[in-house]
């Protein structure tokens, strides 16, 4: 049988949380919210668990539940292969997965320290969001290099358990950004992050990143790890790439590097592609015959307002009033759908034209080069960030 490969292997992530972190300009509120989001990658891309096994899902609206303090146990353990050495393990409850929420003993996956890349390990992410948090129970770890300072395992344990506070347990792990009475921005106390906005964030780092396919993260292959009981729901999540079936007939040997390029995301990636929509293409937009309605819509209700009542603000709880808001609303998500359907357009019409583009400027002795822009991380990532950018494939 032709091998089957996930949609997104450890290369893709690896390409992914390297531009996320370096390179991309996507914003978010705060920098832990970016941090969060490449170690939801991480833990979806380990366990192929769904989105609403982590986050509030689509499904639950208002529930507020998502992956607690309370679902996760660290240790400190001795590792079997050396005896003089010892990692940290990490256990997590996936308490949500689909037609099991909160119901039976949830499947627990297994998280060990990575030492080879800082940038895969899910592990000292969540030690961050721990000590950001505030969720250590011993008073004696106030500090990274406390958990491996005072954490040694006793000749007769094969482990030491680094306890959660009890009052953290009912605490949400990822969690939205929030403006404060200040005005700055911070991770919201108790509210979760949603899957519809985890969703949103990684359309638009997909495409920063130069996905064709920007729905390819959420898409995984194994039915029991998800949590499915149905078959139909399990075929429906397979790589529909195929594996080499033509070495396989002909008995030749199988290119493992082939093999992965022509299954995975990265064949079609390109960084080069557009991230919005140009002066001109904002513009004609603007000419789009129902936006154009709703304007006009808007500009004659805005009339009629004057007309009777010489100011707006003097209509203020009308019937009329009322009525000239609904419209002002409609206008503004006309274009704003409007702009969002122009600009996948685009985006699609880039992929479907690269080719030709490409062979054309060859042609024409102007190949096309692409000036990456790099972004500046912050201090408290720059450890990962320098992990990453060592890890980086180096070009000739």
């Amino acid at each position: 049988m032709a091998k089957l490969q996930p949609p997104i292997n450890p290369d893709d992530l690896f390409a992914l949380l390297y531009h996320a972190v370096a390179i991309s300009q996507v914003y978010f509120p705060t920098q832990r919210q970016r941090t969060q989001h490449g170690t939801i990658r991480k833990m979806m891309t380990g366990t192929s668990a769904r989105p609403g096994t982590l986050l509030e899902s689509s499904g639950y609206c208002r529930t507020n539940d998502s992956l607690l303090w309370g679902d996760i146990e660290l240790f400190m353990v001795m590792d079997p292969e050396h005896p003089t050495c010892q990692v940290l393990l990490m256990r997590v409850k996936h308490r949500l997965n689909k037609r099991k929420r909160n119901k039976g003993v949830p499947p627990i996956y297994s998280y060990t320290e990575r030492n080879d890349n800082l940038g895969y390990c899910v592990i000292q992410d969540i030690l961050d969001f721990a000590f950001e948090d505030d969720a250590f129970a011993s008073e004696y770890i106030k500090e990274p290099w406390d958990i491996w300072r005072h954490t040694k395992v006793p000749e007769h344990r094969k482990s030491v358990p680094i306890h959660i506070k009890k009052e953290m347990w009912r605490i949400l792990v990822f969690r939205p950004g929030v403006q404060n009475e200040e005005g700055k921005w911070i991770t919201h106390p108790t509210r979760a992050l949603t899957a519809k906005q985890f969703g949103e964030d990684e359309n638009n780092l997909s495409r920063a990143t130069g996905m064709e396919k920007v729905e390819n993260l959420t898409e995984h292959q194994h039915n029991h790890v998800m949590g499915h009981t149905k078959g139909e729901i399990f075929r429906a999540y397979v790589n529909p790439y195929a594996g080499d079936t033509q070495s396989i007939y002909l008995g030749t040997p199988t290119s493992e590097a082939l093999n992965k390029l022509s299954t995975h995301a990265s064949l079609t990636r390109d960084p080069a592609a557009p991230q919005c929509l140009t002066k001109e293409q904002k513009e004609a937009v603007e000419n789009y015959p129902e936006l154009i309605q709703a304007k006009q819509e808007h500009h004659n209700c805005k009339q009629q307002l004057v007309l009777w009542y010489g100011k707006i603000q003097k209509a203020a709880g009308t019937l009329e009033a009322q009525e000239y808001v609904k419209i002002n609303w409609l206008v503004r998500a006309t274009h704003k759908k409007l702009q969002k359907c122009a600009f996948e357009q685009v985006y699609d019409e880039y992929f479907q034209s690269i080719g030709n583009t490409i062979i054309k400027q060859n042609y024409c002795r102007q190949p096309i080069r692409f000036e990456t822009c790099w972004r500046i991380g912050s201090s408290h990532w720059s450890f990962i960030l320098n992990s990453i950018i060592s890890m980086s494939p180096k070009t000739c």
